[in-house]
């Protein structure tokens, strides 16, 4: 510990001496180990008096056996009060650095920046299109660097470590495979640890069987299309007829009996996933229809 490094207060009457004195009282507590969590208190409270705007030195603790520094501490704290309460940062600043040595945590260890929280239900997960790259990361602050990072799956009740040693975590090629409850434990130099949000993931919904490019069929004949899917949830379906909808046609597959020349056309459906996070939409390719014309009728022959 290099108390020649505590931070200067500025050109505060009284503001030296408390300096000075806040470093003796350091060099006591490094000579004096078992008086540490003493130090730390006082300058836990000396820091909560510059958070309001009254309270005398005494509201504070101090150290048994070691100089009283409470009144340097009120006189410069109380000039900041009344004349310069900007300069409120640097007198907790103080106080932060004699905290942070006597072992103390001067801002808690926690997440300015989260997962989504997403888990509640299959609905609200975060759908990946089946291919591409799933990535989701984490900021902490607080809590003394260097910070550590574990990153864990949920699956079935389970927790398998999946990433370590980076705020970020990345899936190159998402399948189902993948599917879980991502989140992170981050732990800091001091051995806090906190764990993060989840984030359900789950493969979007996908076509893994396109309708037929091309189909002729039979006047009278059946028209049948169809497409197969996986991934998403809940998913719906809708038909379409050369850009139009086609009421009624929101299955996988649909047949139509009974073709004629006017079903001929450009057919096509899209799929949609109930999911509120993520890809919630898939189109097929078009599945092009022609109709074959009926057999010309042969007149009949009169019996002789």
């Amino acid at each position: 510990m290099f108390v020649h490094e505590a931070p200067f207060l500025g050109a505060v009457n009284g503001a030296a001496k408390l300096r000075h004195e806040a470093v003796r009282l350091q060099c006591y507590a490094e000579v004096n180990p078992g008086s540490q969590p003493d130090v730390l208190a006082f300058w836990e409270a000396q820091k909560a008096l510059a958070d309001v705007d009254h309270g005398l030195p005494y509201d504070g603790t101090w150290v048994p056996g070691a100089l009283d520094l409470r009144p340097s501490c009120y006189k410069v704290l109380s000039h900041y009060r009344l004349f310069n309460t900007a300069g409120l940062a640097d007198y907790k600043a103080l106080c932060d650095f004699f905290i942070e040595a006597n072992g103390g945590v001067t801002v808690p260890l926690s997440f300015s920046k989260n997962l989504s929280g997403s888990n509640a239900s299959d609905a609200d997960a975060t759908y990946v299109t089946a291919g591409s790259e799933y990535t989701n990361s984490v900021e902490v602050t607080g809590g003394k660097a260097p910070y550590t990072y574990q990153w864990f799956k949920r699956s079935g009740g389970v927790d398998a470590p999946v990433g370590t040693n980076a705020n970020t975590y990345s899936i190159p090629n998402y399948g189902a495979g993948n599917n879980g409850d991502y989140f992170v434990r981050v732990t800091d130099a001091k051995g806090t640890v906190i764990e993060s949000t989840r984030d359900r993931t789950r493969v979007a919904v996908r076509i893994t069987k396109q309708p037929v490019a091309t189909l002729a069929v039979d006047t009278g004949g059946t028209l049948t299309l169809s497409v197969t899917v996986d991934g998403g949830y809940q998913n719906t379906f809708q038909w379409y007829k050369d850009g139009v909808v086609m009421s009624g046609r929101t299955g996988a597959s649909f047949k139509k009996s009974n073709a004629a020349a006017e079903d001929a056309g450009s057919y096509h459906v899209v799929v949609t996933s109930a999911n509120t996070r993520g890809v919630k939409t898939a189109e097929s390719t078009a599945s092009v229809v022609s109709i074959n014309p009926a057999p010309p009728v042969e007149p009949e022959v009169p019996a002789e």
